[in-house]
């Protein structure tokens, strides 16, 4: 199954938070997500799997995917949480707890 989402990302860590505007694209072989600025006018930086792991478009927001579960848990992610919900909200928690990710998404 082929997941269509997008909606709001809030990140939080000890050293930056901000909410963007993301558009999610996921399946069990391939994901991506765009991540727009607040208004969801410009796109700020793209990451998508390549070899199991994430790769990014912009070196300025590595954190943030580095924050992100393997691509193949991701998936499963958004399988649990938004497979039969017209909207779903994901949280996650990076390793050392100093980080968190919260997505609020509704499909398209």
């Amino acid at each position: 199954k082929t997941y269509n989402l997008e909606g709001k990302l809030s990140y939080v860590s000890m050293d930056y938070s901000s909410i963007f505007k993301v558009k999610i694209k996921s399946s069990i072989k391939k994901s991506s997500i765009e991540v727009y600025d607040t208004l969801g006018i410009n796109l700020l930086y793209d990451i998508y799997t390549e070899g199991g792991s994430w790769k990014s478009s912009n070196q300025e927001y590595l954190q943030f995917h580095v924050e992100l579960p393997p691509p193949s848990d991701f998936y499963y992610l958004l399988a649990n949480e938004c497979n039969s919900n017209l909207n779903c909200n994901i949280q996650i928690t990076g390793e050392n707890k100093n980080s968190k990710i919260n997505l609020l998404l509704d499909g398209i």
